[in-house]
C-alpha cells in the first residue's frame, strides 16, 4: 500500500503510458515495430535490400523476440546512404534536419517529420519530469544548439513540460544563470575532471572570478532541484 501511494504522489508527465501494465506494453511494443519496419521495408530500398540479404521480410516478426531475426542499422549505413537515403518520407515532408560533427568520417544526418518533432518533445519532456523537473520550474539548458541534437531537443521539451526555459547553451554559463534566476550547475565542464574545470576557467585569480576549488565544490553540489540545469 505504501509503494503505490508513493506512485501516486509521483510527478509524471504521461502516468498513463509510464504506469502501463508490462502486458499492455509488450502488445504496444510489438505492434509499432510491426509498423516500423513494414514501412521501413516499403519505403526505404536500403533497409529493404539488407533485410532481403538476411532473409528477414517483415511479415516474420510475430513476437518481440523475433527481433533478433534482423538486422541492425549501424553509422555505416548512415555514411553509405548520406544524406538523405535513409528517410522514409519525401525530404519536403522533413522539417528539421539535425547532424554529426563528422570528426570520425561522413557526418551522419537525421531528418525529423512534424510528428517527429512532437514525439521528441514528449519523450524529453518525460525524460526531464523523471529527473525532477516540475511544471513551473526554471531550466538552465547548457547543452549547445545547432546541428547537434542535445540544445534543441532538450529546449522543446522543457518547455513541453512547462518549465522556465534559459536556452543559454554552452559557454556563457557563468555569466548569463545568475542574472536569469537560475543557478549554473552541472554544465559540461563541471561534469569534468577538476583539471579540465580549471582549464576551462583560465586564470580565475587573475580575472576576480571564483577560486578553482569553490567552483568543484559547487559542481559537485549542484545537481536538480527547483531550479534545474542540462549538460553533457
Amino acid at each position: 500500500m505504501a509503494d503505490a501511494r508513493r506512485n501516486e504522489e509521483t510527478f509524471m508527465f504521461d502516468r498513463a503510458a509510464e504506469t502501463m501494465a508490462r502486458d499492455e506494453l509488450e502488445a504496444l511494443q510489438l505492434h509499432r515495430l510491426k509498423q516500423t519496419i513494414a514501412r521501413a521495408y516499403a519505403q526505404v530500398p536500403p533497409f529493404r535490400r539488407k533485410l532481403d540479404a538476411a532473409g528477414a521480410r517483415p511479415e516474420a516478426l510475430k513476437t518481440l523476440a523475433d527481433i533478433a531475426r534482423f538486422p541492425f542499422t549501424v553509422k555505416a549505413d548512415l555514411r553509405d546512404n548520406y544524406p538523405f537515403g535513409l528517410f522514409a518520407v519525401p525530404r519536403e515532408k522533413v522539417l528539421r534536419l539535425h547532424a554529426s560533427s563528422g570528426t570520425t568520417g561522413k557526418p551522419t544526418v537525421v531528418g525529423y517529420t512534424r510528428a517527429d518533432l512532437d514525439l521528441w518533445s514528449d519523450v524529453m519532456a518525460r525524460s526531464l519530469a523523471c529527473m525532477g523537473g516540475k511544471p513551473g520550474d526554471i531550466f538552465h539548458n547548457a547543452y549547445g544548439y545547432g546541428l547537434f541534437t542535445g540544445g534543441l531537443g532538450f529546449h522543446y521539451g522543457a518547455e513541453r513540460l512547462g518549465l522556465t526555459t534559459v536556452p543559454v547553451s554552452g559557454g556563457a554559463t557563468d555569466a548569463s544563470g545568475p542574472n536569469l534566476g537560475a543557478t549554473p550547475c552541472a554544465t559540461s565542464s563541471r561534469r569534468n575532471s577538476p583539471s579540465r574545470r580549471w582549464t576551462f576557467m583560465g586564470s580565475p585569480r587573475s580575472s576576480g572570478r571564483a577560486s578553482p576549488a569553490n567552483a568543484i565544490r559547487r559542481s559537485t553540489a549542484c545537481t536538480f532541484g527547483r531550479i534545474i540545469s542540462s549538460a553533457r
